[in-house]
């Protein structure tokens, strides 16, 4: 309660009537309610992580647990590493029957992963652009005779470049993955067949990787790397 409340104050652009009349619902209980103002906001309105933050809520306290994590992500793409939209995404995970465990990442990979989230790669573009024109900009001073930069500074600013333009093309690569999630649970089937052998049950909310597609199936890939194949009815891709 208190996470949608906090949320719903900072939401910038959007009636303040549906705001009071949603967060009403919302404390009455009427989860369903609430909900549908939300989800008509982002069909009125400019979307937004802290509307899509909102209606993962009311989602998961609706116990709509695949609905919730669709909200969620929905708004990490919006904003990476947003921390409200985290924190309520770990909650759904915990709610997800049976539960699959995502591989551990490498330290290293994993602060990585995490300083790249923290922007869009049109973020991480712009930074490498100005480190770029600063380079360059020192470059011209130089052989213009007006000053010459330390040595320090000029790779210093090469160094920043390159590693900005890794976060760049790592971030635009995450966007542009295709997942899915799941809104009810759905079997994992070793070939794009109804008859064919159940690798293993998947829960409302699982999320998988896109990355094939045959006739009425998706190919995917879990958080676990176990792949195999599900209908694409089963799935409502995160765009």
């Amino acid at each position: 309660m208190l996470l949608l409340l906090g949320s719903l104050w900072a939401t910038q652009g959007f009636a303040q009537e549906g705001i009071q009349e949603a967060l009403q619902q919302f404390q009455d209980g009427r989860y369903d309610r609430a909900a549908t103002i939300f989800e008509k906001m982002l069909r009125e309105e400019k979307a937004s992580p802290d509307l899509y933050f909102n209606l993962g809520t009311c989602y998961l306290q609706d116990g709509r647990i695949g609905e919730a994590r669709l909200a969620m992500e929905k708004g990490l793409r919006l904003a990476p590493g947003h921390k409200k939209l985290l924190h309520q995404l770990d909650l759904v995970k915990s709610r997800i029957d049976p539960q699959i465990e995502a591989l551990p990442s490498f330290l290293l990979l994993h602060w990585f992963a995490g300083l790249r989230d923290r922007w869009p790669s049109s973020h991480w573009g712009y930074l490498m652009l100005v480190l770029i024109w600063l380079f360059s900009l020192l470059i011209f001073l130089r052989r213009a005779g007006i000053w010459t930069a330390p040595a320090a500074l000029k790779y210093g600013l090469i160094g920043l470049a390159a590693f900005s333009s890794i976060l760049y093309f790592s971030r635009n690569h995450a966007e542009h993955r295709h997942y899915g999630i799941l809104l009810e649970g759905k079997p994992l089937r070793i070939a794009p067949e109804a008859n064919s052998q159940v690798l293993l049950p998947l829960g409302a909310g699982s999320k998988t990787e896109i990355v094939d597609s045959l006739g009425g199936w998706y190919k995917v890939i879990l958080e676990n790397n176990d792949q195999g194949w599900i209908e694409k009815s089963s799935l409502t891709k995160v765009e």
